[in-house]
């Protein structure tokens, strides 16, 4: 919540707090250090915290991938993390990877959309974020994301908002 309204501090305040309190083993826990990752990003003078928060989020990441090296969701976190750190060649090949396998979670597709973003290809990073839409990610949480302060002042984000509302409405219209 608090990263929705962009009061980073206290995101990356409650991020700490879930690290020190889960369980480390887990697959998902590298989620846990790029959720820290990120909202350290936004907070001014906490890039150096950041990286290493994504840093740790990527070893974790590659361990996953060792197990499960098809899995789209890690490839695209892993790729979003080797992104902010600077690793355009490393976060190219892994989105790709996450690109090829494949995926109709909408938040995946949110995060390949960031990496492309990320990675100055704007016409990849719409194409992906169109697709999160369609599968139901919510519209509001894109534009409430600093990493897409651009992209949402795009002419072609905002037709992408209002055909993502009429294909909305004719649908809403069919069902009755």
């Amino acid at each position: 919540m608090y990263h929705l309204e962009r009061n980073f501090a206290d995101a990356a305040k409650y991020f700490q707090f879930a690290l020190e309190y889960c369980d480390s083993t887990a697959s998902g826990h590298y989620l846990r250090w790029q959720d820290l990752g990120e909202a350290l990003y936004w907070v001014e003078g906490r890039r150096p915290e950041a990286e290493r928060a994504f840093r740790r989020a990527i070893a974790l990441a590659e361990e996953q991938l060792d197990k499960t090296p098809g899995d789209a969701k890690i490839l695209a976190y892993a790729a979003g993390c080797y992104a902010r750190i600077g690793d355009r060649s490393r976060a190219q090949s892994l989105v790709e990877r996450a690109v090829a396998v494949g995926s109709e979670d909408p938040q995946t597709m949110v995060t390949i959309g960031n990496t492309f973003e990320q990675l100055g290809d704007r016409e990849r990073a719409l194409h992906y974020i169109a697709r999160a839409v369609r599968l139901d990610y919510p519209l509001s949480w894109i534009e409430a994301d600093p990493s897409f302060e651009d992209l949402t002042k795009d002419i072609r984000f905002r037709q992408l908002v209002d055909a993502t509302a009429r294909e909305a409405a004719e649908g809403k219209a069919k069902a009755q």
